[in-house]
C-alpha cells in the first residue's frame, strides 16, 4: 500500500483543485470585487460563513462584492480530520495519533491529502500507523448505490444479529476485499449459538464455585499452556492489526480445543465429586472460558458481555486483557500433551470408521509410557481400557 501511496505522489502532474461547483458541501468563505477583483476574507470570528447569506462591501470601491458560490472539495475538510477530532477534546488530544483506519481506495485521496495538511500545518504526520483495508463486494464487484448491487447492513443485522455481521466482517485481510455472502453470516450465527451453549453447560458446572489455588491435572495444565500461547499469537496479532488471523486463531482454539476436546475430557471429574481433581476441572473451566470470551470481545462484542456478566458486574470491554506467562511455557511437557490428543482423534476415527458409537467401549494399547499420567482422563475420554505395551492398538 505504501508503493501505491508512493507512485500516486512521484506520478503528480497537476495542482490540487480545492473547489467543486456542487450544491452540497462547505461553502468557500470569500467574497470578489467585480470592479476592481479585491479578494474580500472573511475575520475569523465570523467562521463559520457563507458567503451567499452574508453581503460584504468592497472596502475600495464601495461596491456589494460577489460571493462565492463554489463549495470546498471533500478532502479539503476530510483532511483536517486529526485536527477536527482534536478539537472535540479541548485540543486536549493532539496528532500524531495511534492509528488511522480506511479502505485502500482512499490511499491516494484521504490519506495522501491528510498527510499533506498535517506536515504543512504542524509539520508532522499525523499518525505513527495507517491500517488499510478493502471493501465489500457482492460477486466480486464493488457496492455500489448506483447500481443497486448494495446489501443493507441494516436488514442483516435485523435477521441474524450485529454480530453475526461482525463476525463475517472480521474475517477480511488487510488491504483485500471481501466479498459478502449470507452462508458466512449464517456460519456467524452458528458460532454465536455455539458459544452461547457452550458458556450455559460451563456456567451450569460452574454455579457457586469459588476461585482457589489447586494442584491442576495433566490435561488442565496442557490447555492453560495452550490458552497461554494463544494469547501471546492473538494480542500480537491484534496490535498487529491482523484482526482475521487473530479471530481464525480464536476460532480454532474455541472449536477444536475447547468444545470438541477440553469440555469432553473433563465430563467426568465435573460430573462427579472427585475432589481435587473436579477443582482443578473447575479452576481450569473458569479460566478458559474467561479468556476465550476476553479474545474474541473486539470481534463479537454483545454475546460476549452477556455471558461474561455472569462472572463480573463490570463490562468484559473495560476488564483487563489476558497476558502472556513465559513462565507457564514448557514445550516438553505440551508435545506429550499433544500425543495425549492424538490418542483421543485415532480412538474418534477409529469409531467412526466401524460405525460405532463414541460410546463403545474399546481397548488401547499405548506404547508410551509416560502417557500414564493423562490415563485416567483418556479412558474417561474415550470409553476405554488402557494397557501400556510395544505397540499402539485399538481393538473391541
Amino acid at each position: 500500500m505504501f508503493k501505491r501511496y508512493e507512485n500516486w505522489i512521484n506520478g503528480l502532474e497537476w495542482d490540487w483543485s480545492i473547489s467543486r461547483e456542487r450544491h452540497f458541501g462547505i461553502p468557500i468563505p470569500l467574497w470578489t470585487c467585480e470592479n476592481c477583483d479585491k479578494i474580500i476574507l472573511p475575520d475569523e470570528k465570523e467562521l463559520p460563513v457563507d458567503p451567499v447569506e452574508t453581503k460584504k462591501i468592497c472596502s475600495k470601491c464601495k461596491n456589494i462584492a460577489k460571493p462565492e458560490t463554489r463549495v470546498l472539495d471533500t478532502w479539503v475538510t476530510s483532511s483536517l480530520t486529526p485536527q477536527i477530532a482534536s478539537s472535540l477534546f479541548n485540543n486536549k488530544v493532539r496528532v500524531p495519533y495511534s492509528s488511522r483506519m480506511q479502505a485502500h481506495d482512499l490511499v491516494r485521496t484521504w490519506a495522501f491529502y491528510t498527510v499533506v495538511r498535517s506536515y504543512y500545518h504542524k509539520n508532522e504526520i499525523p499518525w505513527k500507523n495507517i491500517m488499510v483495508s478493502g471493501f465489500v463486494t457482492l460477486q466480486g464487484e464493488k457496492m455500489s448505490k448506483s447500481k443497486g448491487n448494495v446489501i443493507e447492513p441494516s436488514k442483516v443485522m435485523n435477521e441474524y444479529g450485529a454480530d453475526a455481521l461482525r463476525f463475517w466482517a472480521a474475517s477480511s485481510k488487510l488491504g483485500e476485499d471481501l466479498d459478502y455472502n449470507e452462508k458466512d453470516i449464517i456460519t456467524g450465527n452458528k458460532f454465536i449459538t455455539k458459544i452461547w451453549n457452550a458458556s450455559r453447560f460451563s456456567l451450569m458446572n460452574l454455579e457457586s464455585y469459588k476461585e482457589k489455588k489447586v494442584n491442576l491435572e495433566p490435561f488442565d495444565k496442557l490447555f492453560l499452556i495452550k490458552m497461554n500461547e494463544l494469547v501471546k499469537n492473538i494480542t500480537n496479532n491484534f496490535e498487529n492489526y491482523n484482526f482475521s488471523q487473530a479471530k481464525r486463531l480464536t476460532d480454532s482454539f474455541f472449536w477444536n480445543m475447547f468444545c470438541d476436546n477440553y469440555l469432553e475430557i473433563i465430563k467426568k471429574r465435573i460430573y462427579n465429586n472427585l475432589g481435587d481433581k473436579t477443582q482443578s476441572a473447575k479452576f481450569t473451566l473458569r479460566k478458559l472460558l474467561i479468556n476465550i470470551l476476553k479474545l474474541y470481545a473486539p470481534i463479537v462484542p454483545y454475546i460476549t458481555e452477556e455471558i461474561y456478566s455472569n462472572f463480573d458486574n463490570k463490562s468484559i470491554h473495560t476488564s483487563s486483557w489476558p497476558e502472556y506467562d513465559k513462565k507457564l511455557k514448557d514445550d516438553k511437557f505440551e508435545k506429550l500433551g499433544d500425543e495425549a490428543l492424538e490418542v483421543i482423534s485415532k480412538v474418534r476415527k477409529f469409531k467412526a470408521e466401524n460405525k460405532k458409537s463414541l460410546k463403545e467401549h474399546v481397548k488401547i494399547t499405548l506404547s508410551n509410557s509416560k502417557l500414564e499420567i493423562f490415563k485416567e482422563d483418556l479412558e474417561s475420554v474415550c470409553s476405554a481400557d488402557i494397557f501400556f505395551g510395544k505397540e499402539f492398538k485399538i481393538e473391541f
